[in-house]
């Protein structure tokens, strides 16, 4: 029986599957899986394959998985595209689940049933722009929390009801092709580290430990600043398994938002 070829589609989705799953969950055996297997008539091993070789695209994460096929040529260079544009590749994902899936069109995110293309927004010029900016949001939440494997990379907690995608550049700033939606501009932090990075107080250093602005010691009692804040200073973040930080927006932020002084 010859074998099917994979579409550029099947591709997109495969790929859009990896960035939201922790590589744990990539098995034969996850409902995820499953999900995208039954929407595109193919079998789960063959999803659960096609996904974690993109484990290759990213350097830390190829020294950490062993036994990977080698990726084809064409999803390096879709892969590549989506490089290029992260917004635009969440969108088109969307967009190809809704019309190969409509009843059931966000399975393999395991959301709820309707798309964020079928959400109810003022009619305008301006819709377009709504829609692309709100799946975006949706998918580098996604992303960054299961890059982070759903735990605040500072405390450790993991309840997704308390975690935050956090960007590292602001987005108000990011450019909206490379930088809004691209997960390495993304951090998982609870609620209380979110503030202070936003605001500020805090940053982290070319090695990844964190760092407390000296105005943050007079928002505080001796004893709060002790527990929530002094007691990780100088300790390096939990890196995420894949889609790493990168060391550019970081520095954004250590010279346009942090209060060193």
């Amino acid at each position: 029986m010859a074998v099917r070829p994979w579409t550029r589609e099947e591709v997109l989705l495969a790929i859009n599957l990896y960035c939201k799953l922790p590589y744990a969950r990539l098995t034969q055996r996850s409902a995820e899986v499953k999900d995208l297997a039954r929407i595109l008539g193919r079998t789960p091993s063959a999803i659960s394959m096609r996904c974690c070789n993109y484990a290759q695209f990213d350097p830390k994460e190829s020294n950490r998985v062993k036994g990977l096929s080698h990726v084809a040529k064409f999803d390096k260079a879709i892969w590549d595209e989506v490089n290029t544009d992260w917004e635009r590749f969440a969108v088109e994902c969307e967009q190809i689940l809704k019309a190969i899936n409509p009843l059931q069109n966000n399975a393999p995110q395991d959301r709820e049933a309707t798309s964020i293309l079928d959400t109810e927004y003022p009619i305008g010029n301006d819709k377009e722009q709504t829609v692309r900016i709100r799946v975006g949001q949706q998918f580098f939440r996604e992303t960054v929390l299961a890059a982070y494997n759903h735990q605040c990379c500072i405390t450790g907690l993991h309840s997704d009801a308390l975690l935050i995608a956090s960007h590292i550049k602001p987005w108000k700033n990011s450019n909206p092709k490379t930088e809004r939606t691209n997960p390495h501009n993304g951090l998982c932090l609870s609620p209380l580290y979110d503030k202070a990075f936003d605001a500020g107080f805090m940053t982290m250093d070319e090695e990844c430990r964190i760092v407390f602005s000296p105005l943050l010691w007079d928002c505080a009692s001796r004893e709060v600043a002790q527990n929530f804040f002094r007691r990780y200073e100088g300790k390096k973040l939990f890196l995420p398994e894949r889609f790493s930080p990168q060391q550019l927006f970081f520095e954004y932020h250590r010279r346009h938002i942090f209060k060193s002084k």
